[in-house]
């Protein structure tokens, strides 16, 4: 029995988000007597490279070496999240997608039309669309309704993220900020100027060495990003990234993590953090599904003083900060038990191969 994976996709770039997907979803199969698992990918991150090496029923393969190889298969399946390869479509074919097309950010009106051609074709001629948890479910729903009665929702219990010693967070925060405590805030480009307003309430109220560390979803803003940075007082303060160098260090080390411009792709970001005893704080007009709002603090960042009111509150009371999460470690653990009485994984799309 063969599972193939397809570690790439149009809808994202290799990163944290489709990197923990995948490897959930084959640790998931990884004990399944006579099953051998394909991940084909011609650039693997090092996290699936790492992840690979450490299980004898897994094979990492280029394309090519997966085409000249994978043909002969009789008892395959196939799972992709946005990149379904020619030579594969004779086998059973299952479409996770990790983003959508209508709600990527930065890209062409061209590259967003061809992309939606190719979403349309990937959800028909799919076997079943997947999705693993509400949120992904409400959006896609939300974005191609007519695809309602092909979506299939499944359990996919989560991989625990890797366990942090202190010294590896302490190396983190020396990359990141020098060895500071910091915020780690996903943004958009559009409210930098706004946020950085709030921190620097925050900075001239208390004098801290607290650091802004802003995840942007994509490079093609960085620009004008740094840009708005400039002339900035607190400059030294806060620091500029892109989604595709978050790794698990970075949440576990965070003091605080803030969603103000979020998708359900980035619920990896969202349940990871909670694992790692981070609270969370998200704007109200992200369009969370009713039972992920309880995961943190969910209001409106653009009233006046709202955000920088809770830098300070965070900042000044640890117990505050540690029950904030909790809250949110018992929201992860509701939200687990509910989905485990959902269909597994294993037991509806390997059934093709048994």
């Amino acid at each position: 029995m063969h599972l193939i994976v397809i570690a790439e996709s149009e809808l994202s770039e290799v990163g944290y988000p489709l990197d923990y997907q995948i490897m959930d979803l084959v640790l998931h199969c990884a004990n399944i007597d006579d099953l051998i698992i394909h991940i084909i990918s011609d650039h693997p991150s090092t996290d699936i490279k790492d992840f690979s090496s450490t299980k004898n029923q897994i094979t990492l393969l280029t394309i090519m070496e997966a085409k000249i190889g994978i043909n002969q298969y009789q008892d395959a399946i196939v799972v992709h999240f946005g990149k379904l390869l020619s030579w594969l479509k004779a086998f059973p074919h299952y479409f996770v997608p990790i983003s959508l097309p209508n709600k990527m950010i930065g890209i062409s009106i061209i590259r967003r039309y061809f992309l939606n051609k190719k979403f349309k074709k990937w959800s028909k001629t799919a076997t079943k669309v997947i999705s693993f948890n509400d949120w992904s479910l409400q959006s896609i729903i939300a974005n191609y309704p007519h695809y309602n009665t092909s979506i299939l929702s499944l359990h996919l219990p989560l991989m625990e993220p890797p366990l942090m010693e202190w010294t590896e967070m302490s190396a983190t925060k020396d990359g990141l900020t020098n060895g500071h405590n910091y915020i780690l805030i996903f943004a958009s480009v559009e409210k930098i100027t706004s946020i950085l307003k709030e921190f620097s309430i925050f900075k001239k109220w208390q004098q801290s060495t607290m650091h802004l560390v802003f995840i942007l979803a994509h490079n093609q803003v960085m620009d004008k990003a740094n840009s708005i940075l400039k002339g900035y007082k607190f400059k030294q303060d806060v620091s500029i990234h892109t989604i595709q160098e978050v790794n698990a260090a970075w949440l576990a080390a965070s003091y605080l993590t803030i969603f103000e411009s979020a998708s359900y792709a980035n619920g990896y970001f969202v349940m990871n953090s909670i694992n790692y005893g981070v609270p969370l704080l998200m704007d109200d007009q992200i369009q969370l599904p009713d039972n992920w709002k309880s995961a943190g603090e969910v209001f409106s960042f653009a009233e006046k003083n709202v955000l920088s009111n809770h830098f300070k509150l965070y900042y000044k009371d640890e117990v505050y900060r540690q029950s904030r999460a909790k809250i949110g470690t018992e929201w992860l653990q509701k939200l687990n038990q509910e989905r485990s009485s959902f269909e597994l994984f294993n037991n509806i799309v390997l059934s093709h191969i048994k």
